[in-house]
Protein backbone atom coordinates (compact mmCIF):
# COMPACT_ATOMS: atom_id res chain seq x y z
CA UNK A 1 0.00 0.00 0.00
CA UNK A 2 2.88 2.50 0.89
CA UNK A 3 4.65 1.69 -2.06
CA UNK A 4 1.50 2.41 -4.48
CA UNK A 5 1.29 5.71 -2.80
CA UNK A 6 4.46 6.80 -3.21
CA UNK A 7 4.40 6.11 -6.93
CA UNK A 8 1.28 7.62 -7.32
CA UNK A 9 2.77 11.04 -5.62
CA UNK A 10 5.63 10.63 -7.72
CA UNK A 11 3.72 10.81 -11.20
CA UNK A 12 1.77 13.87 -9.76
CA UNK A 13 5.07 15.95 -9.02
CA UNK A 14 6.16 14.61 -12.42
CA UNK A 15 3.02 15.45 -13.95
CA UNK A 16 2.74 19.01 -12.57
CA UNK A 17 6.68 20.28 -13.55
CA UNK A 18 6.09 18.45 -17.17
CA UNK A 19 2.96 20.74 -17.19
CA UNK A 20 4.66 23.74 -16.39
CA UNK A 21 7.44 23.41 -18.53
CA UNK A 22 5.40 22.50 -21.59
CA UNK A 23 3.01 25.78 -20.84
CA UNK A 24 6.23 27.92 -20.97
CA UNK A 25 7.17 26.92 -24.09
CA UNK A 26 4.49 27.52 -25.64
CA UNK A 27 2.74 30.08 -24.30
CA UNK A 28 2.25 32.68 -27.52
CA UNK A 29 1.91 35.26 -25.62
CA UNK A 30 5.92 35.46 -24.39
CA UNK A 31 8.89 35.28 -26.77
CA UNK A 32 12.75 35.44 -25.93
CA UNK A 33 15.41 37.68 -26.53
CA UNK A 34 18.74 39.03 -25.64
CA UNK A 35 19.37 42.31 -24.18
CA UNK A 36 22.66 42.35 -25.72
CA UNK A 37 21.70 41.09 -28.94
CA UNK A 38 18.07 42.08 -29.61
CA UNK A 39 17.80 40.58 -33.36
CA UNK A 40 17.89 37.02 -31.52
CA UNK A 41 14.32 35.98 -31.23
CA UNK A 42 13.03 32.50 -29.97
CA UNK A 43 9.77 31.03 -28.78
CA UNK A 44 11.46 29.33 -25.87
CA UNK A 45 13.87 29.80 -23.32
CA UNK A 46 17.49 29.22 -23.67
CA UNK A 47 21.05 31.19 -24.29
CA UNK A 48 22.13 33.57 -26.74
CA UNK A 49 24.18 31.89 -29.67
CA UNK A 50 26.09 34.97 -29.96
CA UNK A 51 26.78 36.31 -25.96
CA UNK A 52 25.69 32.79 -24.44
CA UNK A 53 23.48 35.28 -21.73
CA UNK A 54 20.07 33.62 -20.57
CA UNK A 55 17.42 35.49 -22.97
CA UNK A 56 14.63 37.50 -21.68
CA UNK A 57 11.01 36.89 -22.05
CA UNK A 58 8.97 39.27 -23.75
CA UNK A 59 5.57 39.98 -22.89
CA UNK A 60 4.62 40.40 -26.86
CA UNK A 61 2.04 42.77 -25.95
CA UNK A 62 4.84 44.91 -24.99
CA UNK A 63 6.74 44.36 -27.90
CA UNK A 64 6.65 47.84 -29.50
CA UNK A 65 8.68 49.18 -26.08
CA UNK A 66 11.58 46.72 -26.65
CA UNK A 67 12.63 48.87 -29.73
CA UNK A 68 10.54 52.41 -29.98
CA UNK A 69 10.18 55.40 -28.22
CA UNK A 70 7.10 57.94 -27.98
CA UNK A 71 8.14 61.68 -27.89
CA UNK A 72 5.59 65.03 -27.79
CA UNK A 73 5.55 67.19 -29.86
CA UNK A 74 7.52 69.54 -27.87
CA UNK A 75 10.12 67.26 -27.03
CA UNK A 76 10.92 66.68 -30.74
CA UNK A 77 11.02 70.64 -31.39
CA UNK A 78 13.24 70.85 -28.65
CA UNK A 79 15.26 68.29 -29.73
CA UNK A 80 15.26 69.13 -33.10
CA UNK A 81 14.35 66.13 -34.68
CA UNK A 82 14.33 65.24 -37.99
CA UNK A 83 13.41 62.68 -40.24
CA UNK A 84 14.85 62.26 -44.27
CA UNK A 85 13.23 59.51 -46.79
CA UNK A 86 15.43 57.64 -47.97
CA UNK A 87 16.01 57.13 -51.86
CA UNK A 88 18.60 55.39 -54.22
CA UNK A 89 21.57 57.80 -55.30
CA UNK A 90 24.27 57.26 -57.98
CA UNK A 91 27.16 58.70 -55.81
CA UNK A 92 30.44 59.26 -56.85
CA UNK A 93 33.57 59.78 -54.83
CA UNK A 94 37.04 61.54 -55.23
CA UNK A 95 40.08 58.74 -54.14
CA UNK A 96 43.39 60.75 -53.65
CA UNK A 97 46.53 59.22 -53.90
CA UNK A 98 50.13 59.29 -53.67
CA UNK A 99 51.88 58.44 -56.88
CA UNK A 100 55.36 58.22 -58.48
CA UNK A 101 57.23 59.11 -62.00
CA UNK A 102 58.70 56.15 -63.11
CA UNK A 103 60.54 55.49 -66.71
CA UNK A 104 57.90 53.16 -69.20
CA UNK A 105 59.17 49.73 -68.99
CA UNK A 106 57.48 49.02 -71.90
CA UNK A 107 59.72 51.48 -73.82
CA UNK A 108 62.75 50.13 -72.72
CA UNK A 109 65.09 49.03 -75.83
CA UNK A 110 68.41 47.04 -75.27
CA UNK A 111 71.10 47.30 -78.09
CA UNK A 112 72.79 44.09 -78.65
CA UNK A 113 75.46 43.15 -80.64
CA UNK A 114 74.23 41.76 -83.41
CA UNK A 115 77.45 39.96 -84.79
CA UNK A 116 80.23 39.01 -82.71
CA UNK A 117 83.17 40.85 -82.53
CA UNK A 118 85.15 43.62 -80.46
CA UNK A 119 83.83 47.01 -78.83
CA UNK A 120 86.01 49.02 -80.60
CA UNK A 121 84.52 52.13 -79.04
CA UNK A 122 81.65 53.16 -76.31
CA UNK A 123 80.17 56.62 -77.39
CA UNK A 124 78.20 56.65 -74.45
CA UNK A 125 79.24 55.00 -70.84
CA UNK A 126 77.43 56.89 -68.28
CA UNK A 127 74.37 56.04 -67.58
CA UNK A 128 71.66 58.94 -67.49
CA UNK A 129 73.33 60.38 -70.70
CA UNK A 130 70.25 61.31 -72.90
CA UNK A 131 70.76 59.83 -76.83
CA UNK A 132 69.46 61.66 -79.66
CA UNK A 133 68.16 59.33 -82.44
CA UNK A 134 70.30 59.13 -85.15
CA UNK A 135 73.18 59.60 -82.07
CA UNK A 136 76.76 56.90 -82.68
CA UNK A 137 76.41 54.63 -79.75
CA UNK A 138 79.45 52.12 -80.47
CA UNK A 139 81.65 51.03 -83.02
CA UNK A 140 82.03 47.40 -82.97
CA UNK A 141 85.14 45.58 -85.02
CA UNK A 142 83.78 42.06 -86.84
CA UNK A 143 85.55 39.76 -89.01
CA UNK A 144 82.07 38.58 -89.77
CA UNK A 145 80.80 41.44 -90.90
CA UNK A 146 83.68 42.55 -92.84
CA UNK A 147 83.86 39.03 -94.83
CA UNK A 148 80.13 39.51 -95.40
CA UNK A 149 80.82 43.17 -97.17
CA UNK A 150 83.19 41.90 -99.37
CA UNK A 151 81.25 39.41 -100.92
CA UNK A 152 78.87 41.67 -101.58
CA UNK A 153 81.35 43.56 -103.44
CA UNK A 154 82.67 40.77 -104.74
CA UNK A 155 78.65 39.92 -106.29
CA UNK A 156 78.33 43.32 -107.76
CA UNK A 157 81.47 42.97 -109.36
CA UNK A 158 80.96 39.77 -111.06
CA UNK A 159 77.27 40.88 -111.86
CA UNK A 160 78.97 43.90 -114.37
CA UNK A 161 81.92 41.64 -115.60
CA UNK A 162 78.99 38.66 -116.45
CA UNK A 163 75.76 40.52 -117.67
CA UNK A 164 74.66 37.48 -120.49
CA UNK A 165 75.38 34.72 -117.31
CA UNK A 166 72.74 32.61 -115.96
CA UNK A 167 73.31 33.43 -112.34
CA UNK A 168 70.96 35.46 -110.82
CA UNK A 169 72.94 37.76 -109.58
CA UNK A 170 70.12 40.33 -108.61
CA UNK A 171 68.58 37.76 -106.17
CA UNK A 172 72.45 36.95 -104.87
CA UNK A 173 73.10 40.54 -104.36
CA UNK A 174 69.46 40.98 -102.19
CA UNK A 175 70.39 38.45 -100.14
CA UNK A 176 73.84 39.83 -99.00
CA UNK A 177 72.35 43.11 -98.48
CA UNK A 178 69.58 42.00 -96.28
CA UNK A 179 72.54 40.38 -93.81
CA UNK A 180 74.35 43.34 -93.53
CA UNK A 181 71.11 45.30 -92.36
CA UNK A 182 70.25 42.72 -90.25
CA UNK A 183 73.49 42.81 -88.36
CA UNK A 184 73.26 46.41 -87.73
CA UNK A 185 74.38 48.42 -90.67
CA UNK A 186 72.48 51.39 -92.01
CA UNK A 187 71.08 52.02 -96.00
CA UNK A 188 73.23 54.71 -95.74
CA UNK A 189 76.57 52.91 -94.72
CA UNK A 190 75.57 50.16 -96.99
CA UNK A 191 75.41 52.53 -100.25
CA UNK A 192 78.83 53.97 -98.91
CA UNK A 193 80.50 50.83 -99.25
CA UNK A 194 79.20 50.13 -102.02
CA UNK A 195 80.34 53.49 -103.72
CA UNK A 196 84.04 53.16 -102.57
CA UNK A 197 84.34 49.26 -102.95
CA UNK A 198 85.88 49.01 -100.20
CA UNK A 199 84.91 46.33 -97.08
CA UNK A 200 85.57 47.87 -93.65
CA UNK A 201 85.75 45.90 -90.36
CA UNK A 202 84.73 48.36 -88.28
CA UNK A 203 81.28 49.35 -88.33
CA UNK A 204 79.64 52.05 -85.98
CA UNK A 205 75.77 51.45 -84.69
CA UNK A 206 73.29 54.54 -84.61
CA UNK A 207 70.03 55.44 -82.24
CA UNK A 208 67.06 54.52 -83.89
CA UNK A 209 65.13 56.24 -81.54
CA UNK A 210 65.91 59.39 -78.62
CA UNK A 211 66.15 57.96 -75.06
CA UNK A 212 68.69 58.19 -72.06
CA UNK A 213 70.82 55.91 -71.53
CA UNK A 214 69.53 53.31 -68.25
CA UNK A 215 72.42 50.82 -68.55
CA UNK A 216 75.83 50.27 -70.15
CA UNK A 217 76.11 46.68 -69.80
CA UNK A 218 79.73 46.30 -71.70
CA UNK A 219 83.28 47.85 -71.78
CA UNK A 220 85.52 49.25 -74.29
CA UNK A 221 87.67 46.30 -75.93
CA UNK A 222 85.94 44.15 -74.60
CA UNK A 223 84.80 40.79 -77.27
CA UNK A 224 80.74 40.00 -77.37
CA UNK A 225 78.84 37.08 -78.74
CA UNK A 226 76.16 37.99 -81.36
CA UNK A 227 72.94 38.75 -78.99
CA UNK A 228 74.94 40.04 -75.94
CA UNK A 229 73.49 43.68 -74.28
CA UNK A 230 76.16 46.54 -75.16
CA UNK A 231 74.05 48.86 -73.62
CA UNK A 232 69.77 50.06 -73.21
CA UNK A 233 67.92 52.97 -73.70
CA UNK A 234 64.82 54.38 -72.11
CA UNK A 235 62.16 56.52 -73.57
CA UNK A 236 60.66 59.10 -70.44
CA UNK A 237 57.74 59.92 -73.64
CA UNK A 238 55.72 58.56 -72.04
CA UNK A 239 56.39 58.09 -68.75
CA UNK A 240 54.35 56.24 -66.01
CA UNK A 241 52.57 57.43 -63.04
CA UNK A 242 52.52 54.69 -60.46
CA UNK A 243 49.39 55.34 -57.80
CA UNK A 244 50.11 53.75 -54.53
CA UNK A 245 47.06 52.16 -53.48
CA UNK A 246 45.86 50.17 -49.93
CA UNK A 247 44.76 46.66 -50.36
CA UNK A 248 41.52 48.20 -48.74
CA UNK A 249 41.09 50.72 -51.30
CA UNK A 250 41.03 48.07 -54.23
CA UNK A 251 37.23 47.36 -54.95
CA UNK A 252 36.80 51.38 -55.00
CA UNK A 253 39.38 51.27 -58.31
CA UNK A 254 37.12 50.61 -61.16
CA UNK A 255 39.80 50.29 -64.34
CA UNK A 256 39.95 52.22 -66.66
CA UNK A 257 39.59 55.10 -64.61
CA UNK A 258 40.06 58.55 -65.29
CA UNK A 259 42.18 60.51 -62.86
CA UNK A 260 44.04 64.17 -62.78
CA UNK A 261 47.39 64.37 -61.61
CA UNK A 262 50.00 67.16 -60.35
CA UNK A 263 53.45 66.70 -60.32
CA UNK A 264 55.41 68.39 -56.81
CA UNK A 265 57.25 71.11 -58.41
CA UNK A 266 55.40 71.58 -61.79
CA UNK A 267 52.24 73.66 -62.51
CA UNK A 268 48.98 72.57 -64.13
CA UNK A 269 47.22 69.50 -63.36
CA UNK A 270 47.07 66.90 -66.18
CA UNK A 271 44.66 64.34 -67.52
CA UNK A 272 45.56 60.37 -67.72
CA UNK A 273 44.12 57.41 -67.67
CA UNK A 274 45.01 54.27 -64.92
CA UNK A 275 44.58 51.17 -67.16
CA UNK A 276 47.11 48.61 -65.01
CA UNK A 277 47.35 47.48 -61.93
CA UNK A 278 49.91 45.17 -60.34
CA UNK A 279 48.49 41.32 -60.05
CA UNK A 280 50.12 41.47 -56.22
CA UNK A 281 51.10 44.03 -53.27
CA UNK A 282 54.40 44.76 -52.91
CA UNK A 283 56.74 43.04 -50.96
CA UNK A 284 56.30 44.08 -47.24
CA UNK A 285 53.55 46.62 -47.65
CA UNK A 286 49.91 46.78 -48.03
CA UNK A 287 50.39 48.77 -51.09
CA UNK A 288 49.15 48.27 -54.54
CA UNK A 289 50.54 50.13 -57.49
CA UNK A 290 48.24 51.33 -60.37
CA UNK A 291 49.94 52.80 -63.35
CA UNK A 292 48.68 55.39 -66.33
CA UNK A 293 50.71 56.76 -69.01
CA UNK A 294 51.60 60.67 -69.20
CA UNK A 295 52.60 62.44 -72.21
CA UNK A 296 56.16 64.17 -71.84
CA UNK A 297 56.96 65.60 -74.86
CA UNK A 298 59.24 67.86 -73.29
CA UNK A 299 60.99 65.51 -71.13
CA UNK A 300 59.68 67.71 -68.38
CA UNK A 301 58.57 65.32 -66.08
CA UNK A 302 61.45 62.54 -64.62
CA UNK A 303 61.57 59.52 -62.79
CA UNK A 304 61.12 60.13 -59.15
CA UNK A 305 59.10 63.10 -59.08
CA UNK A 306 55.96 63.06 -56.62
CA UNK A 307 52.60 63.58 -57.44
CA UNK A 308 49.37 63.38 -56.08
CA UNK A 309 46.66 61.35 -58.27
CA UNK A 310 42.90 62.33 -58.16
CA UNK A 311 40.37 59.53 -59.40
CA UNK A 312 36.99 60.47 -59.76
CA UNK A 313 34.30 57.75 -60.57
CA UNK A 314 30.87 56.86 -59.88
CA UNK A 315 30.08 53.92 -57.65
CA UNK A 316 27.14 51.85 -57.62
CA UNK A 317 23.33 53.12 -57.46
CA UNK A 318 22.83 52.09 -53.69
CA UNK A 319 20.87 53.58 -50.75
CA UNK A 320 22.79 56.39 -48.80
CA UNK A 321 22.54 58.15 -45.43
CA UNK A 322 23.62 61.33 -43.46
CA UNK A 323 26.97 59.59 -41.62
CA UNK A 324 25.86 61.73 -38.39
CA UNK A 325 22.26 58.96 -38.87
CA UNK A 326 24.55 56.82 -37.70
CA UNK A 327 24.72 55.87 -34.01
CA UNK A 328 27.39 52.94 -33.61
CA UNK A 329 27.68 51.58 -30.09
CA UNK A 330 30.73 49.36 -29.24
CA UNK A 331 30.40 47.05 -32.88
CA UNK A 332 26.67 47.59 -33.39
CA UNK A 333 24.95 49.82 -36.16
CA UNK A 334 22.03 51.19 -35.89
CA UNK A 335 19.59 54.24 -37.18
CA UNK A 336 16.33 55.35 -35.79
CA UNK A 337 13.00 55.05 -38.35
CA UNK A 338 9.85 57.81 -37.84
CA UNK A 339 7.23 55.03 -38.10
CA UNK A 340 4.61 57.92 -37.51
CA UNK A 341 4.58 61.35 -36.35
CA UNK A 342 6.18 61.29 -32.72
CA UNK A 343 7.01 57.66 -33.08
CA UNK A 344 10.47 56.58 -33.25
CA UNK A 345 12.19 52.90 -33.71
CA UNK A 346 15.18 51.68 -33.68
CA UNK A 347 16.78 49.33 -36.82
CA UNK A 348 19.74 47.25 -37.30
CA UNK A 349 21.80 48.67 -40.38
CA UNK A 350 25.06 47.73 -42.23
CA UNK A 351 27.43 50.17 -43.54
CA UNK A 352 30.03 50.29 -46.21
CA UNK A 353 31.84 52.93 -48.36
CA UNK A 354 32.07 56.81 -46.66
CA UNK A 355 31.37 59.15 -49.89
CA UNK A 356 31.84 62.78 -48.34
CA UNK A 357 29.82 63.39 -45.53
CA UNK A 358 27.13 59.87 -47.29
CA UNK A 359 28.18 56.48 -46.24
CA UNK A 360 25.76 53.38 -48.29
CA UNK A 361 23.84 51.16 -45.84
CA UNK A 362 22.47 48.19 -46.19
CA UNK A 363 19.15 46.99 -43.95
CA UNK A 364 16.92 49.71 -44.99
CA UNK A 365 14.20 50.21 -47.90
CA UNK A 366 13.43 53.32 -50.22
CA UNK A 367 10.81 55.54 -48.69
CA UNK A 368 11.30 54.79 -45.06
CA UNK A 369 11.52 57.81 -43.05
CA UNK A 370 14.94 57.81 -41.41
CA UNK A 371 16.03 60.33 -38.21
CA UNK A 372 18.96 62.38 -39.24
CA UNK A 373 18.90 65.19 -37.34
CA UNK A 374 18.45 64.68 -33.20
CA UNK A 375 19.62 60.72 -33.56
CA UNK A 376 21.86 60.82 -30.16
CA UNK A 377 19.25 62.87 -28.33
CA UNK A 378 16.64 60.42 -29.52
CA UNK A 379 19.00 57.69 -28.68
CA UNK A 380 19.58 58.88 -24.97
CA UNK A 381 15.89 59.34 -24.49
CA UNK A 382 15.79 56.41 -25.40
CA UNK A 383 18.31 54.59 -22.72
CA UNK A 384 16.32 56.56 -20.14
CA UNK A 385 12.88 55.19 -20.62
CA UNK A 386 14.11 51.50 -20.90
CA UNK A 387 16.44 51.79 -17.79
CA UNK A 388 19.46 49.42 -17.20
CA UNK A 389 18.52 46.71 -20.02
CA UNK A 390 20.08 49.44 -22.85
CA UNK A 391 23.20 49.45 -20.78
CA UNK A 392 24.33 45.79 -21.41
CA UNK A 393 23.53 46.73 -25.70
CA UNK A 394 26.69 46.06 -27.38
Amino acid sequence: MRYLICILLLAGLYSCSGGNKANEEVNSDVYYTCSMDPQVISNKPGTCPICHMELTPVNKKSMAVSNSIELSEQQVLLGNIHADTIGQYATRGNLLLNAELSPDQEALQVMSAKIPGRLDRLYFKTSGDFVKKGQALFQIYSEPMFTAQQELLTLVAQQAALKNHSIDFEQLIRGAKHKLLLWGMTHQQLGAMLESGKANPITTIYADRSGYIKEVNAQEGAYVAEGSPVLSLLQLDPIWVEAQVYASQVAQVRLPAKARVSVEGIEGVYNITLDKMNPQLQTGSRLNLIRGKLDNPGQVFKPGMQAMVNIQQALDTSLTLPIDAIIREEGMEMIWVQDSIGKFSRKMIKTGQEVGNRVTVKGINPGEAVVTSGVYLLNSEYKLKNGAGMEHMH
